[in-house]
């Protein structure tokens, strides 16, 4: 027996709600960008309710949405970033995102295939229809990336150097200096919740005008109610990584944080690889009517690598010390590791890393070790950290490797490449415990 295969080829269509005066060919046009139709596609047409009707598929994929049919509830689909539409057949509405809007036209089948209303899609989707009687064009005006990015907030400009403190709420505001685009975002509250920038680019000293104190301007501005003594009108994005001084570049941080703490490692790290890409900066507050945060969060890119830096808005030495007192206690009730065997098994002066190995049977504490470049006199200090048994640790230039644990780089290199350089390796007593001759 025989089995006939039937294939039913679905043409999705719109349907233009614009004025059509007399005949002729129609074009569609998304931004600078005419549709090709053709037999495959098919072609706009004018119906007997005076309305152009251009094909679907072909249209709404050249805008960058995705196309989809629903055959058990008879709706074509269009999804575009977090926006979906669907479309029912024969019905006077379209549903945004679970919303049904009202429309004037209906979507219909003929011939077999499926014409949908194209205004109140694209519409839908955040664009201007158009229609160019003269070339006989609709004209879609697709929504740019700033246009989606700043939906619901004013853009406002603000002097970089205004130090007056005022906020609004619901704005976005460039902090970047010069041509530098960085995108700061305020609540209905008017505190900074949201820093965005592209690419950060760090402070040039030859082509800008910067002060000997490394700012662009001769003070921060002081935003109202943080005048408290453990305070910074710490940047967010610090000026040596190309921001401004301005109220919305600013949140007043612990002075300890912003100095010597996370916020400082994170503003070196970004300085050392020189810039980073789709940075991120999200700011929390304990309430709504404070302009002193109370967590930050960090997203940025470097060398493809995500990182993701997120800390407290407190003292790290307070926070730390009873960590520091714990850690001490457990010690003295710890049977003592005597001549731990922590080797350097491999330096590469040229790609700046160096990796440690614990070849011992046991787990070594490295707070307080120090790896020493002999003739650059560079030193690395390890923080709080703990190398397994048998396990190795890689210290250098993530900018320029994988696999980097810990970060170490000052600008302008840490070892010499044209003369003898020795690594050293100190235990938390500063006795010498491994050397390692190139």
């Amino acid at each position: 027996m025989k089995k006939r295969i039937l294939v039913v080829v679905l043409a999705l269509v719109l349907l233009v709600n614009v004025p059509v005066y007399g005949l002729g060919n129609i074009d569609i046009q998304i931004g600078d960008k005419l549709v090709e139709f053709g037999e495959k596609f098919g072609v706009p047409f004018i119906d007997e309710n005076n309305r152009t009707q251009v094909p679907f598929r072909k249209t709404l994929e050249t805008f960058g949405a995705d196309v989809s049919w629903d055959n058990e509830t008879r709706e074509a689909i269009a999804t575009y970033k977090d926006i979906e539409i669907r479309v029912p057949i024969g019905k006077e509405y379209i549903v945004k995102n679970g919303k049904r809007i009202v429309n004037d036209t209906k979507a219909l089948i003929k011939d077999g295939r499926t014409y949908l209303p194209i205004r109140a899609v694209l519409e839908g989707l955040g664009s201007k229809v158009g229609w160019n009687n003269d070339t006989r064009t609709v004209v879609v005006d697709k929504p740019s990336d700033k246009e989606e990015l700043f939906e619901g907030y004013t853009l406002i400009e603000v002097d970089g150097g205004d130090l007056s403190g005022h906020r609004e709420p619901n704005v976005v505001v460039d902090i970047g200096h010069g041509e530098r685009e960085y995108w700061s975002f305020t609540n209905e509250y008017g505190q900074v919740v949201k820093v965005i920038a592209n690419e950060i680019i760090l402070q040039d000293h030859e082509t800008e005008d910067v002060l000997d104190s490394g700012r662009y301007y001769h003070d921060e501005a002081r935003v109202a109610g943080t005048e408290r003594k453990d305070l910074d009108q710490g940047h967010i994005i610090a000026d040596s990584l190309g921001s401004n001084s301005c109220s919305y570049a600013i949140t007043p941080q612990n002075y300890i944080l912003n100095r010597h703490g996370d916020q400082a490692y994170m503003e070196k790290t970004i300085r050392d690889a020189g810039g980073c890409k789709n940075f991120v900066a999200e700011i929390t507050y304990p309430n709504t009517e404070t302009q002193i945060p109370s967590y930050y969060k960090y997203t940025y890119e470097i060398n493809g690598n995500v990182i993701v830096d997120e800390f407290p808005n407190v003292n790290p030495d307070e926070v730390n010390e009873p960590i520091i007192e714990e850690q001490k206690q457990s010690d003295e009730t710890t049977e003592e590791v005597i001549d731990p065997k922590i080797e350097i098994v491999k330096l590469d002066k040229k790609l700046e890393y160096i990796i440690l190995k614990n070849i011992s049977d046991v787990s070594v504490n490295l707070k307080g070790w120090k790896i020493l470049s002999v003739r650059g006199e560079q030193s690395f200090i390890f923080e709080e950290f703990t190398l397994e048994a048998g396990e190795t640790v890689k210290v250098g230039d993530f900018a320029r490797n994988d696999g980097i644990d810990f970060h170490w780089l000052d600008g302008r290199g840490t070892w010499n490449n044209t003369k003898n350089d020795p690594a050293e390796l100190y235990n938390s007593n500063n006795q010498l415990v491994d050397r390692y001759d190139d």
